[in-house]
């Protein structure tokens, strides 16, 4: 019932907590279109200023021109009367490139190769382009095409027939050729520039806005999840006061009955009985002792772990840990790797932590023809390290998720709290458990625990 009620928990929050990122990605989403398009038509604004610029000047250039005709200074005259600051240069080229006139006197009459005087030549269209001048400026050019009439008179001698004078046998002819020249208008961009750096700096702390509304989310969501750690922690230890007040129930209506079942069966066995009876006796005695330690299993599980610091070395537990698995498990095949010095740890809790693992690797071993349990424990960068190898079938795909699970187990005769304590004293010592099939077959666990930094509580000096 517990694990429901959390999982339907759970799964309301994972649903509030998707629905919460949709609407905040459709929300930067909407807001990340509308910066780019605001972005896009100030830059296009920005564009289409100078250009409407541009084209205006060109216009009053062109008028002037008209009034003045080509004279060498009339676009100097121009800049002077107009007295527009962001005016660069103007210039007027010839087809062929030939400078005819320019707001910088000393330019007359040089001839410049621009594939740009080429391209309104040819094609009669203005153009708009940024080019740099000579100090690194950028500016905005018009390159705006004008057509030029050269009026060209010719004289040609007439023959006296065709002449009714014959004192003037000479014809002068008048002749137009049109060509096309370029008006170039060069702009400083400032006030455009502007525009544009008004439409970047809103882009900008766009972005910046909405990088810390993800940040401040990414924080909410940690903190709730936090909070849910800590109200499934509490909904745990409720669990587990619960448990334990009935593990202690059950414990003291339990134990006593059963106590005295165990010894009454065992006192009989003393006497010379008939092998049948003795066998039924027998029988008692170990389903007795079953289900005392189901009772003492319970009871470590649920009532809350006591910590005894102690000093030793992992290689004098090691050697404490075998004789205890000797007298206990003497079908146990089981190597032990212990390196490291002397250090302050909770020697008993370990015990625990390790007998339930090497009885679990020994159950797994147990039909195997060649059965191998390997224990190593070590102490590293002050961490107690400990690890359970064994060549057993492995834990299969669908229990993977529920082997901590109190009273789940895939063994035929077991109570299914042995991975449940081991967790649970791992949790106690703010350590990590890690299990894995290896790929050679078998189990892999390893535990991580941190050294405690001082002494927590009585010293006990060593497992009991």
């Amino acid at each position: 019932m517990w694990h429901q009620l959390r999982t339907i928990t759970l799964r309301g929050h994972s649903i509030y907590r998707i629905t919460a990122l949709i609407i905040l990605a459709l929300f930067s989403a909407l807001t990340v279109l509308s910066a780019v398009s605001t972005h896009r038509i100030s830059r296009e604004a920005s564009r289409n200023l100078l250009e409407k610029s541009a084209l205006g000047i060109a216009v009053n250039v062109g008028i002037t021109l008209e009034k003045l005709g080509v004279e060498p200074t009339v676009l100097k005259q121009f800049l002077q009367e107009a007295k527009n600051e962001e005016i660069a240069f103007l210039a007027f080229y010839d087809e062929d490139g030939t400078i005819i006139l320019h707001s910088n006197e000393k330019l007359r009459g040089r001839r410049i190769a621009d594939d740009n005087i080429e391209k309104v030549v040819e094609r009669k269209q203005p153009l708009y382009y940024y080019t740099p001048l000579a100090t690194g400026e950028m500016v905005f050019v018009l390159d705006f095409p004008v057509n030029i009439t050269d009026t060209v008179y010719k004289k040609t001698a007439i023959s006296k027939l065709d002449s009714a004078d014959e004192e003037h046998p000479i014809s002068e002819q008048i002749e137009t050729r049109e060509r096309t020249a370029v008006l170039r208008i060069a702009i400083h961009p400032y006030e455009a520039e502007n525009i544009t750096r008004r439409a970047n700096v809103q882009l900008i702390l766009m972005s910046f806005s909405l990088l810390t509304l993800w940040a401040l989310t990414l924080i909410f969501f940690l903190e709730w999840k936090r909070n849910e750690n800590l109200a499934a922690r509490l909904q745990q230890q409720e669990k587990m006061a619960f448990l334990g007040e009935m593990a202690a129930t059950l414990a003291h209506e339990i134990r006593n009955p059963l106590g005295s079942i165990k010894g009454f069966a065992q006192l009989h066995l003393m006497e010379d009985l008939h092998q049948e009876l003795r066998d039924d006796l027998e029988i008692i005695v170990k389903e007795a002792q079953r289900l005392e330690q189901l009772t003492w299993d319970l009871l470590t599980y649920a009532r809350p772990a006591q910590t005894g610091l102690g000093h030793m070395t992992p290689k004098a537990f090691c050697d404490e840990l075998m004789k205890k698995m000797a007298a206990s498990r003497p079908d146990r095949h089981c190597v032990c790797v212990c390196e490291g010095p002397e250090t302050l740890f909770d020697w008993a809790k370990l015990t625990q932590i390790s007998t339930n693992l090497l009885n679990n690797a020994c159950d797994a071993v147990a039909d195997q023809a060649n059965p191998e349990v390997r224990l190593e424990i070590r102490v590293e960068n002050d961490l107690l390290k400990l690890k359970v190898n064994d060549n057993g079938p492995g834990i299969p795909k669908e229990m993977q998720e529920r082997v901590f699970e109190p009273f789940v187990t895939t063994k035929t005769r077991g109570t299914g709290l042995g991975l449940a304590i081991v967790k649970r004293l791992v949790e106690d010592m703010d350590g990590q458990i890690l299990f894995r099939n290896s790929e050679a077959g078998g189990l892999e666990v390893t535990v991580q625990l941190p050294l405690p930094s001082q002494p927590h509580g009585p010293e006990t000096g060593g497992p009991p």
